[in-house]
């Protein structure tokens, strides 16, 4: 993918990602294609359809509220001439609805693909979730 489409895509995800932890699905919604590939954090979590991901998103966006992002590193790990795949990897701290405040590493994978008129859109999405059993650990 050409560095303007790439440096676009980059700036896209960090966007989508952020908008996410505000508990807005809007943009994602956006550049998601209607046979997105979804795989989440629990065994045997696929989705292959944008309705089935937006459900499920718009259902862990309600489920807990991400107070602060401690660290966050976002990057491309392949870039082809048509598709660039963009990881991002996190370290937030989260408030559940009980309460409790937790430390965790959170992981989000975009395959982004750039089709014939020049316009980008998210193929495929791998996510963990801090609604689930994640690595907590302490952050000192």
């Amino acid at each position: 993918m050409k560095k303007e489409y790439l440096s676009r895509a980059m700036m896209l995800s960090r966007e989508i990602i952020d908008n996410l932890w505000n508990k807005d699905t809007t943009l994602a919604n956006q550049y998601f294609t209607d046979d997105i590939v979804g795989i989440g954090p629990y065994q045997g979590e696929f989705y292959h359809t944008k309705e089935q991901l937006m459900d499920t998103l718009e259902t862990l966006c309600d489920m807990i509220f991400i107070s602060e992002i401690l660290n966050e590193e976002i990057y491309p790990v392949a870039n082809e001439l048509h598709t660039c795949v963009i990881v991002g990897h996190f370290v937030v701290k989260t408030i559940q609805k009980d309460k409790d405040i937790n430390y965790m590493e959170q992981a989000v994978t975009l395959v982004w693909n750039l089709d014939k008129r020049g316009e980008l859109s998210i193929s495929h999405i791998h996510y963990s979730s801090p609604a689930v059993q994640s690595r907590f650990f302490e952050v000192f």
